[in-house]
């Protein structure tokens, strides 16, 4: 699963000179719903166990950070 809108999102701004960037894992927002079991009821490669769990996640977080420059937070 890949978000090209996110990585779009990260770029526009890296190009407007945004000097950091926050991803929102917060209650109520699509990544917080893939970390919980109980809102996770997937049966793929990103639901059941905990690793499956972080995936989606892990993977968007390390597509944002190879487009937003190393030396930005």
């Amino acid at each position: 699963m890949k978000s090209r809108s996110a990585t779009q999102a990260a770029a526009w701004a890296r190009d407007a000179d945004f000097d950091l960037l926050q991803l929102h894992f917060g209650h109520g927002y699509l990544l917080a719903s893939f970390l919980s079991p109980l809102t996770n009821q997937r049966q793929d490669d990103y639901g059941d166990s905990l690793e499956n769990r972080l995936r989606f996640p892990l993977e968007l977080f390390d597509a944002v950070r190879a487009v937003w420059p190393a030396d930005r937070p």
